[in-house]
């Protein structure tokens, strides 16, 4: 199911269906979590966090896509939290969809509202699965 989900948002992605990917990527980031607790694997081990890092990240730019710019600061930045913990190269990606981000807000000179706005929500996202919002 982790695998089938991620997979169904790297499509849905790719079409452009954002909403959809959004659906798929949590659902791909809620069974990964389920699985590791069934397995009794600490999500601190190893590469664990590359994976989880990796849908966060997919998450926040398909919110970018949809100029949900608060969802967008919030996932982004918990994606590339746990790809720089796992030195996984990938975190380039939120590193970059951030800056664009930044870019585009601070010439609307929105960036600091929006930032301000996202820190709840990142802070949600920080404490893991439980906390994800529908």
């Amino acid at each position: 199911l982790v695998e089938l989900s991620f997979e169904l948002g790297l499509l849905c992605s790719e079409w452009e269906e954002h909403a959809e990917a959004i659906r798929a990527y949590k659902q791909a980031y809620a069974a990964w979590h389920r699985l590791r607790a069934q397995v009794g694997e600490p999500e601190q081990a190893g590469g664990a966090r590359a994976f989880p890092g990796k849908v966060l990240a997919n998450i926040g730019t398909a919110y970018l896509h949809r100029q949900a710019f608060r969802e967008a600061v919030a996932y982004l930045r918990c994606g590339q939290d746990l790809l720089e913990q796992a030195q996984d190269e990938e975190a380039a990606i939120p590193r970059s969809n951030l800056a664009l981000l930044r870019q585009l807000l601070h010439e609307r000179g929105r960036f600091k509202q929006v930032w301000r706005e996202s820190l709840h929500l990142y802070a949600q996202l920080k404490t893991g699965p439980a906390t994800l919002p529908s």
